[in-house]
């Protein structure tokens, strides 16, 4: 994605600047000798000079922001896409700085999404396993209060033994959910801790 905000900007100062510059060497030549051959000659030198340092100024200049909207480009396409970034290009000085904490953000993030993926995976597997583990005391409480509340059985000693395997199965429900809460807690400070 081109701007050319940058690029007008350096166009507007250095026009600016040459044209002060230039104010300044005129008055200069007005108040010490006069506007002869040499002056106007100097005026005109001064003049190419100034529009060779322009142009050389400007190429570089161009070629900095170009280097700068590639990787852009490349930082849009892998946001759009998803892709992998390409192959690191190896740049020297600033250009290449930017490439290289580029490509190390993209690894970074690429791991980090790793590493929640495998996250809701394990999660989603601990959640299953618990609920498919609640079920069976589950069923065996709603046998137990069947049994208790129809009044199959009598015997007392039967009752309380029954009443016992209750309390057992109701325990181990508890430290089932109990379980689930502190693993879900567990993986919220984890995720707070690396961000």
């Amino acid at each position: 994605m081109q701007s050319n905000y940058e690029r007008t900007r350096f166009r507007k100062k250095y026009i600016m600047l040459f044209l002060f510059l230039l104010a300044i060497y005129i008055l200069w030549c007005k108040m010490y000798g006069g506007f002869t051959r040499q002056t106007i000659g100097g005026i005109v030198l001064f003049t190419v000079l100034g529009l060779c340092v322009y142009i050389f100024s400007y190429r570089e200049l161009n070629a900095a922001y170009k280097e700068m909207e590639n990787i852009s480009d490349i930082m849009t396409e892998i946001m759009d896409s998803g892709e992998d970034a390409p192959i690191e290009d190896y740049k020297e000085g600033t250009i290449g700085i930017l490439y290289s904490n580029f490509y190390k953000m993209v690894g970074m993030l690429k791991e980090s999404k790793n590493q929640e993926l495998k996250e809701k995976i394990f999660l989603r597997d601990i959640i299953s396993d618990i609920s498919h583990q609640l079920k069976t005391p589950l069923a065996s409480l709603t046998v137990f209060v069947d049994l208790l509340s129809e009044g199959k059985i009598e015997d007392k000693a039967k009752q309380k033994q029954i009443l016992t395997e209750a309390g057992n199965q109701l325990n181990r429900m508890e430290w089932m959910v109990l379980s689930m809460l502190k693993l879900a807690s567990l993986i919220n400070r984890t995720r707070i801790w690396n961000r």
